[in-house]
C-alpha cells in the first residue's frame, strides 16, 4: 500500500482516520499562516514516508528553519542550496522518466514563496528556470513511463498565491490550508465559505482538505515533539540503509 495517513477527518463528533494514496494524489500543496501547523503536519507526513520507504525523500528548507535536521544531509538543502536541490531533483525526474524506472521521489520545499520571491531579485533567469523545472514536474511528473515511476512535488507556504507558480497551481492533486480559512485564501483557491465543513476549528493543528472537489476538516494527531525527533532519526537510518522500495497499487 502506498498510503500517507493525514490525521483524523471529522464528522460531527467523530473523528476517522483520512490517509491518501501517492499514487492517486501525488502533488500536495501545503498552506497557513505561521503557527497554524504546518510544520507539526509535514512532519508527521515525513515519518510516514520514511516508515513506509516507498521513496525517495529530498527536503529544501529555503529558511534554514531547523526543522529537518533529521533528514540525511544529502537529501536536505537550506537556503542557496535550495536551487541545486532543485535541479538535482529536475535531473533524477528525467532519468526516471528516459530510463522509465520504477523508482519514485518526492520533493518538499518549504517556505516556496519566500524562496520565488529571493531569486527573483537575485536572478531573475535562475529564478524563471527553477520554477519552470517545478511546473514541468507538476504536469509530468505523475506517472513517469510504465513501470509506475513518478516525481512528486509538495509544496508548503502561507498564502498560495497564482504568482509563484507561473499557472501550474492547479496539478495539485491536494490542497491543505491549515488553521484559518481567510477569505484571500479561499479566493486563491476558488474556494466558497459556505462550503467550509461546519467541524473545521480556526486552531493549530487543524485544517480543510480540499481534493476531488470535496471540502473535508480534519486535524493532525497529537504527539511528543521530542519523541518524534527520534522516531524520524530512526526512520532515516533505517530507511538509508534498506533504500526505497517500490510501492504501487
Amino acid at each position: 500500500m502506498d498510503h500517507i495517513r493525514i490525521g483524523f477527518r471529522l464528522i460531527g463528533s467523530s473523528k476517522i482516520p483520512i490517509s491518501l494514496s501517492l499514487t492517486k494524489y501525488p502533488h500536495w500543496l501545503i498552506c497557513g499562516p505561521s503557527g497554524s501547523g504546518k510544520s507539526y503536519l509535514v512532519k508527521y507526513l515525513i515519518w510516514h514516508l520514511l516508515r513506509l520507504s516507498m521513496v525517495e525523500l529530498f527536503v529544501a528548507d529555503f529558511k534554514n528553519s531547523g526543522d529537518y535536521e533529521y533528514m540525511d544531509p544529502d537529501h536536505l538543502a537550506v537556503g542557496m542550496e535550495c536551487i541545486d536541490m532543485i535541479r538535482r531533483f529536475y535531473k533524477r525526474y528525467n532519468e526516471i522518466k528516459e530510463a522509465n524506472m520504477e523508482d519514485r521521489i518526492i520533493l518538499i520545499f518549504d517556505e516556496w514563496a519566500a524562496y520565488c520571491l529571493w531569486a527573483e531579485s537575485c536572478d531573475k533567469k535562475m529564478a524563471k528556470e527553477t520554477k519552470d523545472m517545478i511546473a514541468e514536474i507538476l504536469m509530468m511528473g505523475r506517472k513517469l513511463g510504465s513501470n509506475g515511476g513518478g516525481a512528486y512535488i509538495w509544496t508548503v507556504l502561507q498564502r498560495p498565491d497564482a504568482a509563484y507558480f507561473g499557472g501550474s497551481r492547479e496539478n495539485y492533486f491536494v490542497k491543505i490550508i491549515m488553521k484559518d480559512v481567510t477569505k484571500s485564501i479561499r479566493m486563491m483557491l476558488d474556494l466558497d465559505e459556505k462550503d467550509i465543513p461546519a467541524e473545521h476549528m480556526v486552531m493549530p493543528g487543524h485544517g480543510v482538505c480540499v481534493m476531488d472537489n470535496a471540502i473535508y476538516a480534519f486535524i493532525v494527531p497529537s504527539y511528543d515533539n521530542t519523541a518524534m525527533e527520534a522516531l524520524l532519526k530512526a526512520e532515516r537510518e533505517r530507511s538509508r540503509k534498506q533504500g526505497p522500495r517500490c510501492c504501487h497499487t
